[in-house]
């Protein structure tokens, strides 16, 4: 037991990581597109052409398609789950364990939202080489396991009983088919979600159109601009709740 207590701490991210993990994010997005792993500089939508001994420019695009689908279901559920969390709480660099919200997609999985950010990384890393494709979701998965560790760890000590509860009855990471548990009620803020989660929305659109043109220069815009603008809602709203919070005391 206690070996095992310590692996986990070990495996828990720290409080910088949490504070800061969108940026983190960010950053292993972009070294993973930008690193040069193996020899190969087809990216990785070419290399599964390849593989079907069919390499044609419509299943290159179809590929790529496919991506774009997944990034647009990991912006819908990331908007379901903003939707009940609220997108204060998402955005913000506090750790928050004061309650347990069970309703929407949190009666499938306990963690949509980092789900939704894995499912980004496997849908857009379709556009990186493929060796590249492979580490960014190996990265990313143990990134946002550590990030779950140290929340789990936080729900457990302020909320045992609730959160135990919780915890039992619904999967970490691989939804369950129907809902564990019963609905509580709550109302979601759908446009708050959807204009909070607008980059994810902006990304499945930015890749199909890419799919489409092959227009490297124009899909770089519109998710570098997504990319900025996230990061900039991001900022403002850790800036007001700092500020609520000192208004507070």
């Amino acid at each position: 037991m206690l070996q095992q207590s310590y692996a986990d701490s070990l495996m828990r991210a720290t409080n910088f990581e949490f504070r800061y993990r969108f940026f983190i994010f960010v950053g292993i997005f972009l070294v993973g597109f930008e690193a040069r792993l193996g020899h190969s500089r087809l990216i990785t939508a070419q290399f599964l052409a390849i593989l079907t001994g069919h390499p044609t420019r419509e299943l290159i695009q179809l590929f790529i398609s496919i991506g774009a689908l997944i990034i647009a279901v990991a912006a819908a559920l990331r908007t379901w789950a903003t939707a009940y969390l609220k997108a204060n709480v998402v955005h913000d660099m506090t750790l928050h364990s004061d309650r347990v919200v069970a309703d929407g997609p949190y009666r499938y999985v306990r963690n949509p939202l980092y789900l939704g950010c894995i499912l980004l990384v496997v849908g857009i890393g379709v556009l990186a080489r493929f060796p590249n494709w492979i580490l960014l979701i190996a990265v990313t998965i143990l990134f946002y396991l550590r990030l779950i560790l140290r929340e789990e760890d936080a729900l457990t000590q302020s909320q045992p009983e609730s959160y135990g509860t919780y915890k039992r009855a619904v999967p970490r990471l691989f939804p369950a088919v129907t809902p564990r548990l019963p609905s509580a009620g709550k109302t979601a803020r759908w446009l708050q979600a959807s204009i909070a989660e607008s980059c994810f929305w902006v990304f499945a659109l930015g890749q199909f159109y890419f799919a489409l043109t092959f227009d490297y220069h124009t899909f770089f815009i519109i998710t570098g601009a997504a990319l900025v603008i996230y990061a900039v809602a991001h900022l403002i709203n850790s800036v007001r709740q700092k500020r609520q919070r000192r208004s507070h005391h």
